[in-house]
């Protein structure tokens, strides 16, 4: 119950924050325009306190979903126009059009100087995600095994667009949910077209191809008493090799399940030494367990000042496009 209430909380707030940013660039603009603002309201219903300045009244209101502005002639015709300088109707179309665009360009600002302000305090992401999209898993019985892709093959382009790393591989498949789409992929030194029918993920509607790259292990948490524990396995361990073969994340757990009372070689990266650990999964609900919480190898991506406002405009502009394309494909 407590975890629905801070859910809704935590929507409210997040919602009411961008509805508020919106309506306060309708009122930046409405204001620069030289357009009378009777009401600039925090929330909606009714007023609890506030203040007059001018002709406009800054509120606060009961509801905290956002906020709104009423404007001067808001929602009259333009036959109807008034001679008051400072009424909606009374600028030209494009003063008009500047006051409800400004909403939107102001939810824009607010994403760009987030991320940015992410970008500079440091953000922890997957070390493969600025990887070469080189293929290192591929599900059994997956699209992207149906299609004859293979473990090594480097992916070049998707729907002819060219993707340098596994963020831009993701971004594509993710896009193009029951899709064909047309790959081209470099295999022994040859470049080679390969035709991947996507399957969809039901619960986002993202598309889905079934391979991942070559994505490091790094232990998030151990769990006492296990055989991990036991052996010396750590938080921020990566795990390299399992009997000297290259394992990754998708690869893993499998490992695990299927080696229950099986003495097993870790090597392990640990504060830039490379460790060798014997573990032994024990059985435990039918299947190997050694106690561990797995995840991808993760790097802390920090910017300066300026390079962060730049990565975010690059990651903003990413993200409108891919829904700009998400969008296309449904009628295309």
């Amino acid at each position: 119950m407590a975890n629905i209430i801070g859910t809704i909380l935590a929507f409210t707030f997040v919602f009411g924050i961008l509805v508020f940013v919106h309506e306060f660039g309708h009122f930046f603009m409405a204001k620069l325009v030289g357009v009378r603002v009777e009401v600039f309201s925090f929330g909606y219903g009714k007023r609890l306190f506030g203040v007059k300045k001018g002709e406009t009244d800054y509120r606060i209101s009961l509801i905290p979903m956002g906020g709104y502005v009423k404007l001067l002639g808001e929602g009259m015709f333009e036959k109807d126009r008034p001679a008051a300088p400072d009424d909606m109707m009374a600028k030209t179309r494009f003063e008009r059009f500047l006051i409800m665009v400004m909403g939107s360009v102001m939810n824009l600002v607010l994403a760009v100087v987030i991320v940015a302000f992410m970008n500079g305090v440091g953000v922890s992401v997957p070390e493969y995600q600025d990887e070469k999209p080189v293929i290192g898993w591929i599900e059994t019985g997956s699209p992207a095994e149906k299609a004859g892709l293979k473990v090594d093959d480097e992916i070049l382009r998707i729907s002819g667009r060219e993707v340098k790393t596994w963020s831009d591989v993701e971004m594509a498949v993710g896009s193009r949910p029951d899709r064909l789409v047309r790959l081209e992929i470099r295999r022994d030194g040859g470049v080679l077209p390969v035709d991947l029918q996507t399957e969809s993920v039901t619960r986002y509607q993202m598309g889905y191809a079934g391979f991942r790259g070559k994505i490091l292990t790094e232990i998030r948490m151990v769990m006492p008493d296990d055989p991990a524990e036991k052996a010396g396995l750590k938080p921020g361990d990566v795990i390299l090799t399992i009997d000297g073969q290259p394992i990754y994340l998708y690869q893993f757990l499998e490992v695990i399940k299927k080696s229950a009372d099986k003495a097993l070689q870790f090597s392990v990266l640990r504060d830039g030494e490379t460790l060798t650990l014997p573990i032994t999964p024990r059985l435990k609900g039918g299947v190997g367990w050694i106690g561990v919480s797995p995840d991808a190898k993760s790097v802390l991506k920090k910017y300066r000042f300026f390079a962060a406002i730049g990565q975010s405009f690059k990651e903003n502009q990413r993200n409108v496009f891919l829904i700009i394309r998400f969008i296309k494909d449904l009628f295309t």
